[in-house]
């Protein structure tokens, strides 16, 4: 059955995760999720995609681009399935990333045409998770990804990692500061689902990529906080931005680094 959010719901989906049904003022560099599946309309967006953050090349465009994307993406959708337990309508025809620019940093937002939510039935709840997971990933990212790979030829293992990453971070530290043991319980159910059991068909692909990318943290050296180490490189150095620094959990930053 379809309901929606309630306001103190969708504020908080707003406020925290960029979700929103206002129009951008950026139209040029907004664009509906279902166009990324057109080639050509794919590469001239990646195009202003490097223009605005002047990257080098079409593929750090991408990995750049897809990021946002997951976290606008799964990032909402997860946190009102397993919070809010209730299915929030992430598909490519609902969905819009329109372009938004804070102190001259590029922070987009989604902006769902229909904020409509699905609720799961009474004991059938594994059934409708994986309905709401099946329309995150495969009805979604993974037609994006794969729009991205090949308009910019780069791997689609550096696009699920880069997905990947929300995901644990909203599950092991975001969602670690609910307090509802039932709430707590679900979240904990959730995890273990999407990163041990969830079949390679919910996301579009021959394998789970969660789980493909999911170890324990380690430390290394002298830092006081065990890291999850990327198998993959986003590329994110090579934007100028960067100043050529690695991200935290960038694999070339521990190449030479021993195991503590």
């Amino acid at each position: 059955m379809a309901h929606v959010l309630n306001q103190e719901q969708l504020d908080y989906l707003h406020r925290h995760f960029r979700v929103t049904t206002q129009l951008s003022c950026h139209r040029a560099q907004s664009i509906s999720a279902i166009q990324l599946l057109h080639p050509i309309i794919c590469d001239n967006y990646l195009n202003e995609v490097g223009i605005m953050l002047e990257s080098p090349s079409k593929q750090v465009s991408a990995s750049q681009f897809s990021k946002r994307y997951a976290f606008l993406i799964v990032v909402p959708a997860l946190y009102t399935m397993s919070v809010y337990n209730k299915g929030l309508n992430v598909s490519l025809e609902n969905s819009h990333i329109d372009s938004i620019h804070h102190d001259q940093h590029w922070m987009p937002t989604i902006r769902l045409e229909s904020l409509e939510v699905t609720d799961p039935a009474p004991g059938r709840r594994h059934v409708w998770r994986d309905q709401v997971l099946q329309t995150i990933f495969a009805h979604n990212l993974a037609k994006v990804w794969q729009a991205l790979a090949k308009t910019a030829n780069i791997s689609k293992n550096i696009l699920w990692e880069n997905t990947a990453i929300y995901v644990y971070w909203l599950y092991e530290t975001r969602m670690e500061q609910e307090t509802n043991k039932e709430i707590k319980g679900r979240i904990s159910e959730d995890f273990n689902y999407l990163v041990n059991e969830a079949p390679p068909y919910l996301f579009g692909e021959s394998e789970n990529p969660l789980k493909k990318y999911y170890h324990r943290p380690t430390t290394y050296n002298d830092e006081k906080q065990p890291v999850r180490i990327r198998k993959t490189c986003c590329l994110y150095d090579q934007l100028p931005s960067s100043a050529q620094d690695y991200c935290q959990t960038c694999p070339k930053k521990y190449r030479n680094c021993a195991r503590g």
